[in-house]
């Protein structure tokens, strides 16, 4: 099970790439997806941060993939003491052993607690290139340094999901914090 951050400016298809993955292990293989954005068209469970505790505790966070867009506010480099820190870092040391994936969005690694880049198994930089909206993405596996290369097509993926839609509430955010 691996832990891939994805990083880039805005615009260069980090979430698109995040929801292809996601789309593509469900149909696929049947896997779980868990979410903290809304997905059209796809089964797939939706979460706030206020709700992330319990669904590790009811243990519903095994053999699945989870998506996290915006992830520095949930794993914020500034933060690392805070609640939501130390619960998002425990869980992403669990992730190999509940048989979770975990695809974690970001502009840069630097945003994101240094105990989640510790554990980073890839790092995924996508460049979207909009007269064939094809999304390039370059791979490094972290612990090996292993580079390579794959594309996707991006308008396959965009009907399910809204590239505006705010994932994390601040005032929902605020009561997980604190």
């Amino acid at each position: 099970m691996a832990i891939t951050v994805i990083t880039g400016p805005m615009g260069s298809g980090k979430t698109t790439l995040m929801t292809a993955v996601g789309v593509l292990a469900h149909e696929l293989d049947g896997v779980r997806i868990f979410c903290n954005y809304r997905l059209t068209g796809i089964e797939h469970t939706f979460f706030r941060p206020t709700e992330f505790a319990d669904l590790m505790e009811a243990e519903e966070l095994n053999n699945c993939i989870v998506l996290l867009d915006e992830a520095y506010l949930l794993m914020d480099s500034r933060t690392s003491g805070a609640r939501i820190n130390r619960l998002f870092s425990a869980f992403t040391y669990q992730a190999r052993k509940r048989g979770v994936d975990l695809l974690v969005v970001t502009h840069h690694t630097d945003h994101i607690d240094k105990r989640i880049r510790r554990a980073m198994s890839y790092r995924w930089r996508p460049r979207f290139n909009p007269t064939t909206h094809v999304i390039t993405v370059y791979s490094k596996a972290e612990e090996v340094g292993h580079r390579s290369r794959f594309k996707i097509q991006a308008d396959k993926f965009w009907p399910y999901f809204d590239t505006n839609e705010i994932p994390i509430i601040s005032k929902q955010l605020k009561r997980v914090v604190f």
